[in-house]
């Protein structure tokens, strides 16, 4: 579905239906010129399961799934024709991303281990990182084309740092959402370090016209989908 015109398409549902949990993303294949729809799960029998579908051909084929368990109770960050998850388990250095054009699972490492609430962020088109450390939010940039990364920036929030949980970011990599465990929503600036509760009068907390200007991520890149006769 594109949210933007609210043409969709029907797709058929996945070929393996016998598992425990599982997660979906979307992302281009330039080589191909279609969006491809990977399906990662958890089989029952603990294992990896996989499959794929090309938004041309409507069909699910079934892949080799990644050799680390991956979270999927997370949304998958799309880039660049690749997805990312971060690994289920807490304490642990890696994500898990594939390519949509070669179809394969690879593991990378991460800057720091990960804690519970961090997240996997599309910041200005580049992979984020963002994890708790103590009473601060470490943001880190992925270097393109390498697994080195770069620590953008720390902010501090004291003993409340664990309760905020990266959103989105920007499309523009200058801003990040935030939110806290009374579904409050903030606004982090990169360069300036300001801060900011979004709010609407009367103290009832709304989105609204900034965040589907600014954080609604991928609006204009999804190919406008006819609905299927």
């Amino acid at each position: 579905m594109n949210p933007l015109t609210r043409r969709h398409v029907q797709l058929p549902s996945a070929v393996d239906d016998k598992f425990c949990d599982g997660s979906y993303g979307i992302s281009f294949d330039d080589k191909a010129k279609t969006y491809k729809i990977v399906h990662l799960f958890i089989e029952e029998s603990g294992y990896n399961g996989a499959e794929i579908m090309s938004i041309r051909t409507k069909k699910w084929t079934r892949m080799d799934g990644p050799d680390l368990l991956i979270d999927t109770t997370e949304i998958a960050v799309s880039l660049g024709g690749s997805l990312h998850w971060l690994c289920w388990k807490r304490g642990f250095d890696y994500f898990v991303s594939v390519n949509v054009q070669d179809e394969k699972f690879v593991s990378k490492k991460l800057p720091a281990c990960r804690a519970d609430k961090d997240r996997l962020l599309d910041i200005g088109g580049n992979l984020g990182f963002v994890t708790h450390v103590e009473n601060e939010l470490q943001v880190w940039i992925s270097v393109v084309n390498s697994e080195n990364w770069i620590k953008k920036c720390s902010i501090d929030l004291g003993v409340k740092a664990r309760y905020f949980i990266p959103i989105c970011s920007s499309r523009n990599g200058e801003e990040m959402v935030l939110e806290n465990r009374e579904h409050r929503f903030y606004v982090r600036n990169f360069e300036n370090g300001v801060m900011k509760r979004i709010y609407s009068i009367g103290g009832r907390y709304s989105l609204v016209k900034r965040m589907d200007k600014l954080y609604i991520p991928h609006r204009n890149t999804l190919v406008s989908f006819e609905r299927s006769s």
